[in-house]
């Protein structure tokens, strides 16, 4: 391989066979909703942007953190169960703090993953890439049947050619001798 080749082959390995994955991306935003979605709780704080957490305006920084210090500390000192509840209030519905949303994006994208290409102890019927391979099998195996019959019928025919040649060559050397040939 030339070293251009090499490059190109590096890049393309760079961008990952999952790229633009339907199941990630969907993930991706789940979690990014679960980021800014606001959090309903007792406490004064609602999102994480009023305690000095918050994203790059940069769309090109793929949502890089920026946190602002001081006033993050300025919050903690007022009311550090406040901003815990922020991230860790596990309870159901919107007062779902910032970690546990997180934790139940992955766990579904974990589920949608395993359903589509399954796991380990799985058997063919039990997830989607799987069945469809199994499909591909049976198709495969349909195919070939019909080349084969296919070859045979070819097989047939060149053989009843070879005869029709065989029997006509026949019939020219009998013509042949009765009309004075040979």
């Amino acid at each position: 391989m030339s070293d251009k080749e090499i490059e190109l082959w590096e890049e393309k390995a760079k961008s990952g066979i999952i790229k633009g994955e339907a199941i990630i991306t969907n993930g991706l935003f789940t979690m990014r909703q679960g980021w800014y979605a606001p959090i309903k709780n007792d406490g004064p704080f609602t999102s994480l942007t009023e305690i000095g957490l918050k994203t790059t305006s940069n769309y090109l920084d793929g949502g890089k953190l920026k946190i602002d210090e001081d006033k993050l500390k300025e919050k903690l000192r007022e009311d550090p169960a406040a901003v815990q509840k922020l991230f860790s209030n596990d309870v159901d519905g919107e007062g779902r703090g910032l970690v546990n949303r997180l934790e139940d994006a992955v766990e579904a994208t974990m589920k949608n993953i395993e359903s589509r290409a399954g796991k380990s102890p799985s058997t063919l019927e039990n997830y989607t890439i799987g069945k469809n391979m199994k499909d591909l099998n049976k198709r495969i195996s349909t195919f070939q049947d019909r080349l084969k019959d296919i070859e045979t019928r070819y097989w047939n025919q060149f053989t009843a050619m070879e005869k029709a040649i065989a029997n006509m060559n026949s019939q020219a050397t009998y013509l042949m001798s009765q009309f004075g040939g040979q």
